[in-house]
């Protein structure tokens, strides 16, 4: 599952050439990639211990 999410870095990576054939300027590319780099960071962060809680109560009534 964390592959998958980390996956959203490979579109990010067309952002620059994406904005400059459309003329958006350079503050778009930016965005879109800190994004597609902070997203799947913050996942990744948080994805154990949702895990853990998750699994806590089934691990008690084994």
């Amino acid at each position: 599952m964390i592959s998958s999410v980390w996956a959203v870095l490979t579109p990010t990576a067309a952002a620059p050439a994406a904005s400059v054939a459309g003329g958006l300027g350079s503050r778009v590319p930016l965005v879109v990639r800190a994004a597609g780099f902070v997203l799947p960071v913050l996942f990744t962060a948080r994805c154990p211990e949702r895990a853990r809680a998750r699994l806590a109560p089934d691990a008690a009534r084994a």
